[in-house]
């Protein structure tokens, strides 16, 4: 919790690190992943657990994203840089820019769906990689839906289903369905790619749902040890605002969210236990602002 790990996609090289910030010091460190053969990138390391999970632009393997001329499919690799082993993506099975989840010894990842013949939607779901043999197992809840990875415990993981569903999987892939957002339409945007979630604590989380009818609702989501979801009833939160999350510092109690409408842009302070806005701070082009440091 007092650690932010820091991925710079987008540079015009392709190098072999990551950052992370230590939040009580306040300072930052860059980390060089040395056990490839080949300059792979990190563009991605949104992970829960014990180990530092990432994805690469390219095939730990070859170097390169291989692309399949025939399909267009493509693949790269996600590794675990803690015991620095790693799994090169099966063609047409690409990673979404979601979460990373560890659990009962393996890494769950939301597999890219995509248009395939006679216009059918085809390979999405997640993908369960166990990393000592090798192998890798797709599931599905129903019938090409796609599923974003949430977070997981030691005894469940949570991923996101169609409509709002939240399918729970126990050690042995057994599975349930919630609807923690009743109340809600189908046409509600229950994950945003960007910045959906803000783990508070290990069973909590701040959580932004978008709807064109509501706008944008800030609950509180809570995995154990019982699934709900309860919007937050704060005067400050705009229906027709923005919300992007930054990080908490535990250590000050504060919890930084970037709000923007077409009327301001502000940075929000919000405390961490009562969730009451500390201050707000008016910034110009909110969407360049990544990270915040309070002295």
């Amino acid at each position: 919790m007092d650690k932010l790990y820091i991925s710079l996609f987008g540079e015009a090289t392709i190098d072999n690190y990551y950052y992370t910030y230590d939040i009580p010091t306040k300072q930052f460190n860059r980390v060089k992943v040395d056990y490839f053969d080949y300059e792979v990138g990190v563009d991605h390391i949104m992970h829960y657990g014990e180990n530092v999970l990432f994805q690469t632009l390219v095939s730990h393997k070859t170097g390169e994203q291989n692309i399949n001329s025939e399909t267009n499919e493509f693949n790269v690799s996600i590794s675990n840089f803690t015991s620095q082993k790693s799994f090169e993506t099966e063609y047409g099975n690409p990673p979404k820019w979601t979460p990373l989840l560890e659990f009962n010894n393996k890494i769950l990842y939301g597999t890219s769906g995509q248009y395939g013949d006679n216009d059918k939607y085809v390979n999405s779901g997640i993908a369960v990689i166990d990393l000592e043999d090798q192998s890798v197992e797709y599931m599905n809840s129903g019938e090409n839906v796609d599923m974003y990875p949430l977070y997981a415990t030691e005894e469940h993981a949570f991923i996101l289903g169609e409509a709002g569903k939240v399918i729970t999987y126990d050690k042995n892939f057994e599975f349930n369905i919630y609807e923690p957002f009743k109340g809600m339409s189908k046409e509600d945007i229950f994950f945003n790619d960007d910045s959906s979630q803000l783990l508070i604590d290990t069973k909590r989380a701040l959580y932004n749902v978008y709807s064109q009818e509501k706008g944008s609702v800030i609950g509180l989501m809570t995995y154990e040890p019982e699934l709900k979801f309860e919007p937050l009833n704060k005067d400050y939160l705009k229906q027709d605002s923005i919300y992007r999350f930054l990080y908490q510092d535990k250590e000050n109690g504060e919890i930084y969210i970037v709000s923007s409408n077409e009327q301001e842009e502000k940075l929000l302070i919000i405390d961490n236990t009562s969730f009451d806005v500390k201050a707000g701070i008016p910034i110009e082009y909110s969407h360049l602002l990544d990270f915040v440091v309070k002295n």
